[in-house]
């Protein structure tokens, strides 16, 4: 194990002086804060409420501008409820009404309307696919800009949602509605805008619209210009939280759906000014944004038009004056810091380094580092642990190293005395003495079994051990069968031989090693006793048939050598007579 070095990043005096620095520049942080707080606090108010205001300003000017889109939708809706009935080409007059209107608002960029299937003149079957009708032959106009001219196409998607809510949402809630920005292909190219619509009533009963759409690249163009206190951005936001207009042109289209956001327009569809800060995750600034409802005419849809201004422009004169309180703090942090250092560097930091040396000894295995430190403190403390520490750990060492001569002259017996070691030390010193009582007991087990056997009981049987120690069990199993079966080899041939059998053989081929020489010895032994048995009962019988020439010839052994003697006189002396 390897010792980590002491180094200036991680040492306790660093910690300590920082630390006391911390509190220094924290005392005097608060006196900063507190001056820093109650400037800013008043600059934030004032700045808010002049960006409320020019908000507020901006948003009458575009609620106007629109607003002007309602009141002609009226002009026109009366005069078609009016008008719709009289013969000749009222359609044409209608259209021709519709594009007069476009032409005197030339930041429009279309402007039309869509009826109900025979809600306008009941003639649609004669318009079918006319000059700007569709397929259904309904009446509809739709005059848009294109360029500098103007050009007149059928209406698409109306009865699609999604696609065709400016007519969709005006036919169900019967008011002026105002959609959220999408693209919409005129003259062959997409354009990206929002549509006002007015529905046309009779009685309540809904028979179509009239609307305008507002290219939101002209709205964009002239938001994006506006710099308010000079660094300033405006932002125009539908209700749903598309971007209509911003100071980055590819922003616009895009929608906003994070909770900032929809808590934001949740504030503004109740009518409610709303202030917040924004973070820059990325350069760490951050802006002070106020956003006011934005309402055209009736339509009760609310935008949210939005002034953000730099906080660190609203904030530069606190700003200033903080940072003068920030630098009389730090110096003063620093000139206590650096006497802190050299003050704990002699009385601290010296005797650590001293104690992290002979801590990191002991834990590599080596106990033999002197320790001096005689002090009335925490650190004597310290080191007078770490050398009680060190005596007991080489105390345990030197009882496991007796127990283990003693062991090895024989005095299996010998424990090491756990209650001369105190707390965990006593049972590492328990746990050691079981340890060893353990292995001790299953060697005399061993040996007491093998002790019977010697004798010839094989009554005993080794207890079955867990784990590794399995193997002494199937050890023991093993001598005790192998002895079982040379036992009932030798009584099965000692039965035959008993008998008067001994043809009887034993399965050497079932044993190995000596085991299988003793049987094989067995068999030898009574195959040669079967031999010479047979050759005397030869004899015998040609005797028993007078034949007395009959002689036993050949090699034996002991007894058997005597018995051919005795048998072959007897058959002399019978021949003599």
């Amino acid at each position: 194990m390897s010792q980590t070095p002491l180094t200036r990043s991680t040492s306790v005096v660093t910690r300590l002086m920082l630390g006391v620095a911390a509190i220094a520049v924290l005392c005097f942080g608060v006196t900063a804060a507190i001056s820093y707080v109650r400037s800013s606090d008043a600059l934030l108010v004032s700045a808010k409420d002049g960006m409320a205001n020019v908000a507020r300003l901006e948003a009458q000017r575009i609620a106007s501008d629109m607003d002007a889109a309602f009141i002609s939708h009226q002009t026109v809706a009366s005069s078609m409820l009016v008008q719709r009935h009289q013969s000749g080409q009222i359609r044409e007059t209608f259209s021709d009404i519709l594009l007069r209107g476009l032409r005197q608002h030339p930041n429009w960029t279309a402007m039309g309307t869509i009826w109900e299937p025979e809600a306008f003149d009941g003639k649609d079957k004669a318009y079918v696919n006319a000059t700007g009708h569709d397929g259904s032959g309904r009446y509809m106009v739709y005059w848009a800009w294109q360029g500098d001219k103007q050009v007149r196409e059928p209406l698409r998607d109306y009865e699609v949602p999604g696609a065709g809510d400016w007519y969709l949402k005006a036919r169900q809630q019967h008011r002026p509605t105002v959609v959220e920005p999408y693209l919409y292909e005129i003259g062959g190219a997409k354009v990206l805008m929002t549509t006002l619509t007015t529905p046309v009533l009779e009685d309540d009963k809904f028979l179509g619209v009239v609307i305008s759409d507002f290219g939101l690249d002209k709205l964009q163009q002239r938001l994006s210009k506006l710099r308010p206190l000079g660094k300033g951005q405006v932002r125009l936001l539908s209700p749903g939280g598309a971007i209509i207009a911003d100071r980055d042109p590819a922003m616009v289209g895009k929608k906003l759906d994070d909770p900032a956001t929809r808590a934001l327009l949740a504030g503004i569809a109740k009518g409610e000014t709303v202030t917040r800060q924004v973070d820059d995750p990325q350069t760490g600034a951050s802006d002070i944004e106020v956003y006011v409802p934005l309402q055209i005419g009736q339509a009760q849809e609310r935008f949210a038009l939005g002034v953000a201004v730099p906080r660190a422009l609203l904030m530069a004169q606190a700003r200033s004056l903080l940072w003068t309180i920030i630098a009389v703090g730090l110096c003063a942090a620093l000139l206590l810091s650096a006497g802190l250092y050299l003050l704990l560097q002699r009385l601290v930091v010296k005797p650590l380094a001293d104690a992290a040396e002979v801590s990191a000894a002991v834990a590599d295995g080596r106990l033999d580092s002197r320790i001096q430190y005689r002090r009335n403190d925490e650190l004597g403390r310290l080191f007078g642990s770490l050398q009680r520490m060190q005596e007991q750990l080489r105390a345990v060492l030197d009882a496991q190293k007796e127990m283990a001569q003693r062991h090895d002259a024989g005095q299996i017996s010998y424990r090491m005395d756990e209650g001369a070691f105190p707390g965990d030390y006593g049972r590492m010193v328990r746990d050691s003495n079981a340890l060893a009582a353990s292995h001790i007991a299953v060697k005399l087990r061993l040996a007491q079994i093998m002790g019977r056997y010697a004798i010839g009981d094989l009554s005993e049987d080794m207890e079955r051990l867990p784990g590794e120690k399995a193997v002494l069990t199937e050890t023991m199993d093993t001598v005790k069968q192998n002895l079982t079966a040379m036992n009932r080899e030798i009584g099965q041939l000692a039965t035959a031989a008993a008998a008067g059998d001994f043809s009887v053989r034993g399965d050497a081929q079932r044993f190995q090693y000596d085991f299988r020489a003793m049987v094989d010895s067995l068999n030898q032994l009574m195959a040669t006793a079967d031999g010479n048995l047979q050759s005397l009962s030869t004899l015998l019988q040609a005797i028993a048939a007078g034949d007395l020439s009959v002689r036993m010839n050949g090699e034996f052994q002991g007894v058997f050598a005597k018995m051919r003697d005795d048998a072959n006189a007897t058959s002399e002396q019978l021949a003599a007579i």
